[in-house]
């Protein structure tokens, strides 16, 4: 009988998967193998008794996987052990606990010298360690070989623990850079503002591992050079263009008194725009450098005046881009002190002088977006001219571009979204236009979107690729616009539509099925592009302070 079998062959068994015999058993892909046969044979047993055998070898396989791996990286020489922990942090997903999973690399992610490692004799791969494969495109991948090692290998969990933060970042970099190729790399799709800045300080620090991302980065700080360049040519023609009106207005005056109070309102005028040029020049300046040194503190107060005075004379455009650039100089700062102690002193005067400059700037940013903007929301809110998130049918010659979309929505909802709705899920089979500026309809749902996304509003995503994807873009977007947002989708739907769901479930978070008008959706789901989790985190975080 089966208990009999199972005591009189398990010593057998044992002994046949020691070495690496019980690796074919733990990772071959059919139980009807020819490894499997021979070694139920060997072992005397019934290929229908495997799983009894198997339930009780699965106390011993994780221990002797991550012992197998450690003997198999001790033989490798320093060099190439640098090089295998480089590997093996690149073939796993870094989770915000510690149930990492396993992720396959493609050779150009790795770079030639560590895929040399993986494919050589006696590498990687030999051991068993990885995985190689040819994927649908006709690139190399590697993954590693069961997701038992990444659990039960203290050496990989210290790597990745280690590295954290880095490969956290990356796999977001990799998110954009799946966006911006769909997009045909637009120029819309690129890095800007804060997220360019880390990007920049990444790839000075991490060059080897960001080959593969390089190209992104790089063409990302090409685009806003240019457009730094761009901005200071039109300052500088505009300058031009009033000067030369005065030096014509004076040609045209011939009485010596006017002549005289012109040259004396020349000299005015030439004072000023000497002041113009040279504020200009240093708000560039703060642009470039991410607003993250002590001249930059020193020159926010004049810019949040200059918002003040711009925003009092009815100048709402300029005002609102004013603010926005005052809150991404202090929130940068904020964080180079945490970042660079050292050079901020005293430390803790310096962050409550940048916390109250972003402060002052927020909220003069709230109170101009609530007067100038958000009457045209409530007035398509009032009309029932709420809009749709755009989606289309995907065509049979829009296979490649429907699975890259699929691929988003499998691999990257956050670090915290495991599983999707069903509601989400057909979503994920039709195609999101690729300019993210016109994923709306006209109506409600795009002026929110333009209220808190853009640089129409609060501008929270800085990095202009039409998500929330960071937790510095999630805390730009302050509570009492989101507040606000809430209140009046909800007036205007009889209560049926707001950002969160009433559903419980973890998997429902974004379906609000009484809420019709979003097809049955939240407002996070049907306003912004996923990853959704910064948002909903921001909002809770919100409603939690009242």
């Amino acid at each position: 009988d089966q208990p009999l079998a199972l005591k009189r062959n398990t010593s057998a068994l044992f002994r046949v998967l020691s070495g690496k015999f019980w690796l074919w058993l733990n990772f071959t892909s059919s139980w009807d193998s020819e490894e499997v046969r021979w070694i139920c044979k060997r072992a005397g047993i019934r290929r229908s008794h495997l799983f009894n055998y198997f339930s009780i070898l699965r106390l011993i396989r994780p221990t002797y996987l991550a012992k197998y791996a450690k003997d198999k990286y001790d033989k490798l020489t320093s060099e190439e052990q640098e090089q295998a922990q480089r590997i093996f942090v690149q073939l796993v997903y870094p989770d915000q606990g510690n149930k990492h999973t396993r992720r396959r690399a493609n050779r150009a992610e790795l770079g030639e010298d560590n895929w040399h490692l993986v494919t050589c004799n006696e590498g990687l791969a030999d051991s068993r360690l990885v995985v190689t494969s040819v994927d649908d495109v006709k690139q190399e991948t590697v993954e590693i070989v069961h997701e038992a090692l990444i659990q039960n290998w203290d050496d990989l969990q210290k790597w990745i623990e280690n590295d954290r933060k880095f490969r956290t970042w990356q796999e977001g970099l990799r998110f954009a850079i799946r966006q911006w190729q769909q997009s045909g790399k637009d120029q819309g799709a690129l890095l800007r503002g804060r997220q360019l800045f880390e990007a920049e300080d990444w790839l000075q620090r991490r060059r080897t591992d960001l080959e593969a991302e390089r190209e992104y980065i790089e063409v990302s700080v090409e685009e806003r050079n240019v457009q730094i360049q761009r901005e200071l040519k039109w300052t500088e023609l505009e300058l031009k263009l009033e000067l030369d009106q005065v030096k014509r207005d004076l040609a045209r005056r011939t009485m010596f008194g006017a002549l005289g109070v012109l040259i004396g309102l020349v000299g005015v005028f030439y004072y000023f725009q000497a002041e113009e040029i040279r504020f200009q020049s240093q708000l560039t300046q703060i642009i470039i450098e991410g607003g993250e040194s002590l001249d930059s503190l020193k020159f926010l107060p004049k810019v949040l005046r200059r918002a003040n005075r711009t925003a009092s004379q009815q100048n709402i455009d300029e005002a609102i881009g004013l603010y926005q650039k005052t809150i991404t100089a202090a929130q940068n700062l904020k964080k180079a002190i945490i970042d660079r102690p050292q050079e901020f002193h005293p430390q803790v005067k310096n962050k409550q002088e940048v916390q109250q400059i972003w402060d002052k700037a927020e909220s003069s940013l709230v109170e101009i977006v609530l007067k100038h903007r958000f009457p045209q929301l409530e007035e398509e809110l009032k009309n029932g001219r709420f809009g749709r998130y755009k989606t289309y049918k995907k065509e049979p010659d829009d296979e490649e571009k429907a699975t890259l979309f699929k691929d988003e929505c499998d691999k990257f909802h956050s670090e915290t979204e495991k599983t999707i709705s069903t509601a989400l899920e057909e979503r994920c089979q039709l195609i999101e236009p690729t300019d993210f500026k016109e994923k709306h309809t006209d109506g409600a749902l795009k002026t929110t979107y333009k209220i808190l996304i853009t640089s129409y509003g609060i501008g929270a995503d800085l990095d202009k690729n039409g998500q929330i994807n960071n937790p510095y873009e999630s805390e730009r977007m302050p509570c009492e616009i989101l507040k606000k947002i809430e209140e009046l989708w909800r007036k205007y739907t009889d209560n049926r539509c707001g950002w969160l769901s009433s559903l419980k479930s973890e998997r429902d978070r974004y379906i609000e099925l009484d809420c019709q008008v979003l097809n049955q959706e939240t407002l996070i789901s049907s306003t912004i592009s996923r990853p959704y989790w910064y948002t909903f985190k921001r909002v809770t975080e919100c409603q939690k302070k009242d």
